[in-house]
């Protein structure tokens, strides 16, 4: 992994993000959860 790569992983604002991320998809129904379009991500 890139050093500026592993860098942004690690900032604490982008660990809280990630956080409030993850929270919000935890609290999601497994029907909600279906019903999100997901798309796959280009690799970097």
């Amino acid at each position: 992994m890139k050093p500026e790569i592993k860098k942004l992983l690690m900032d604490a604002d982008m660990r809280e993000l990630a956080k409030r991320t993850l929270s919000k998809v935890d609290a999601l129904t497994e029907a909600e959860f279906a019903e999100l379009p997901i798309y796959a991500a280009d690799e970097v």
